[in-house]
């Protein structure tokens, strides 16, 4: 069994796949803030999810800066220099375990699933913060661990902000006070497209993927703003670099990340 965990910002996900990449079960939990709950609960979720069956690779997703499989910090859990890569070794001792960042493991997962698989695309994640994930031919790209796509700096009504701080699902609840799920309101996702598009606008001519994919909690409402998303990304970006990237909705927007744990998991086989 491959194990794959998505550690979230609100619940930490293991799911046990195939060899072949079908979802065998999950289970989830409530994640802790305290490091050492979550250590152990994960662990135990690990053996609850697994039964009996052998496990052949654990790949673990956390939301934050990951460094050589240490969580160098994890804002929304208060988290930092964690280490849940040496207790999962000793607990699994034969068992090959990698840490990596959930934007750049979900990256890899919506790479792996396209057709052909791509030279470059990027995935980006519109939830609680923003996170993009680069894949070069399906794989994860080294030496960008620290890359946090929602910290770029941007000018939006008059002033200079965060991306994350006035286009990430955790503003568009601060805005309008609604889940995005429940805002079916035309002119509040034209205007939340706007801001979206601010850092989209740079990302695109800067890297010229041949995918731009957008996930996460908003990704899963991308037809309530993927025209005007388009629309103002047109207007402002030259045709030139526009016609060699497609922007589309994640297959997997709001499980990306467990998915894409199997394919980081398979590579951790491979190398």
């Amino acid at each position: 069994m491959i194990i794959a965990v998505d550690t979230g910002g609100t619940k930490t996900l293991v799911a046990g796949f195939s060899d072949k990449g079908k979802l065998l079960r999950s289970k989830r939990l409530p994640t802790p803030r305290d490091f050492g709950d979550y250590t152990k609960q994960t662990i135990q979720l690990i053996h609850d999810v697994a039964g009996k069956t052998p496990i052949k690779a654990i790949a673990v997703a956390l939301p934050g800066v990951v460094a050589n499989n240490i969580a160098l910090r994890c804002p929304r859990l208060g988290w930092e220099n964690v280490d849940i890569y040496t207790p999962i070794t000793v607990e699994f001792p034969d068992v090959p375990v990698s840490v990596g960042n959930d934007a750049d493991i979900a990256g890899i997962g919506e790479a792996r699933v396209l057709s052909p698989v791509p030279t470059l695309s990027i995935y980006i994640t519109f939830s609680t913060g923003i996170g993009a994930g680069f894949a070069i031919d399906g794989k994860i790209v080294s030496g960008i661990d620290r890359f946090e796509a929602g910290k770029a700096i941007l000018e939006y009504d008059k002033k200079l902000q965060l991306w994350e701080d006035f286009a990430s699902g955790k503003a568009l609840y601060e805005i309008h006070g609604q889940y995005a799920k429940d805002i079916t309101d035309p002119e509040i996702w034209h205007e939340f497209a706007q801001r979206m598009a601010r850092g989209l606008m740079v990302i695109i001519p800067m890297f010229e993927p041949d995918y731009l994919v957008i996930g996460g909690s908003l990704g899963t409402y991308f037809d309530r703003y993927e025209r005007p998303l388009l629309d103002v990304i047109k207007k402002h970006v030259p045709a030139k670099y526009l016609s060699k990237t497609k922007i589309v909705q994640a297959k997997y927007p709001e499980e990306a990340v467990i998915y894409g744990g199997y394919y980081y998991a398979i590579d951790l086989l491979s190398d």
